[in-house]
């Protein structure tokens, strides 16, 4: 009985916490609201499937990660098992400009079993040791390159499978 009502309380917390969400992604696109430069300027920020920004796609006024994740803690704390021993939340985020992009590339390389610290090397280009020659490419090539057993169809639904841990990370965390 106390394992039913424990269960419903943790289900009622996540509807609740559902609501400051949705209101704030203020219609098409998942972006803004008023002053947020209407939704023509914001529309296809983000993927309305997963939430996570298209990285290819206008900067919106989202706050960094490491900003994110220090106003955070509860976020932060749960990301430490995936990263390296010893590196923070908000080290291991530098490079990215949008949370939902750490924290899809944290999901896929434990997924995967790909050294973080590789991953975001092969991903961004930087942050990579001094022998590494690295450029700038999408996730699921860097997934590839990293792992090339699992081909592309298999990077691609890793990809996908880390953009919905993701958002189930990102529910009633405030990134703007």
């Amino acid at each position: 009985m106390k394992t039913l009502a424990s269960a419903l309380a943790i289900f009622a917390m996540l509807c609740i916490g559902v609501l400051p969400v949705q209101a704030q992604k203020g219609g098409v696109g998942g972006g803004g609201g008023a002053g947020s430069g209407g939704a023509a300027a914001t529309a296809g920020n983000a993927n309305s499937t997963t939430g996570v920004r298209d990285t290819n796609l206008p900067s919106t006024n989202e706050k960094p990660p490491d900003v994110v994740l220090q106003n955070n803690p509860l976020l932060s704390s749960k990301l430490q098992p995936y990263l390296p021993l010893g590196m923070t939340p908000q080290e291991a985020s530098q490079g990215y400009k949008e949370i939902g992009d750490f924290l899809t590339a944290l999901h896929a390389a434990h997924d995967l079993g790909i050294p973080f610290l590789q991953l975001r090397c092969a991903e961004l280009g930087k942050y990579c040791p001094p022998d590494a020659h690295a450029k700038s490419t999408k996730l699921e090539n860097a997934i590839v390159a990293l792992k090339p057993d699992a081909g592309k169809d298999g990077a691609k639904q890793a990809t996908k499978a880390a953009k919905l841990e993701t958002k189930a990370d990102l529910q009633g965390v405030k990134v703007y």
